[in-house]
């Protein structure tokens, strides 16, 4: 059973702003910092960026794949596609993680990385407000649940 909050527009949209803005803002850090050439506190600051992507926003998409997803199947077969779309999306900024911490293994450009951390943040908003937008707003009231 899906938790409430992701089952409303207001709670989920804010779950969603919270991470984004956090993220955006230590992305803004990780880009002061390559821009000072301070490749130690760089490296630091993808590492932290890193865990924040991996235990917020993934984490987060990882519960809706297992809850919200499945049950929104199951109750909506016409949302099917877009529960596939927004799927991958959640696969996508997976592989730009993992990526993300291969190029920090191999001591890939760090302007590289911060490239691939704003490219997080633009699939992140993108695919947070098409849910919200395709998904959450349109959720029908499941006879016996409070919506």
């Amino acid at each position: 059973m899906t938790g409430p909050a992701l089952r409303h527009l207001e709670s989920h949209h804010a779950i969603h702003e919270s991470a984004h803005q956090e993220a955006e803002a230590m992305t803004a850090l990780l880009e002061r910092a390559v821009e000072r050439k301070d490749m130690g506190l760089a490296v630091q600051i993808a590492v932290v960026l890193i865990e924040h992507w991996e235990t917020r926003t993934l984490c987060h998409a990882a519960s809706e794949e297992q809850g919200l997803y499945l049950e929104i199947s199951q109750v909506e077969p016409d949302k099917e596609s877009v529960v596939q779309a927004l799927t991958r999306d959640h696969e996508l900024m997976r592989m730009a993680v993992e990526e993300i911490k291969e190029f920090l293994n191999n001591t890939q450009s760090m302007e590289e990385v911060v490239r691939r951390f704003h490219l997080l943040l633009w699939i992140e908003n993108t695919h947070s407000r098409d849910e919200e937008r395709r998904l959450i707003a349109t959720l029908k009231k499941k006879p016996g649940t409070a919506s």
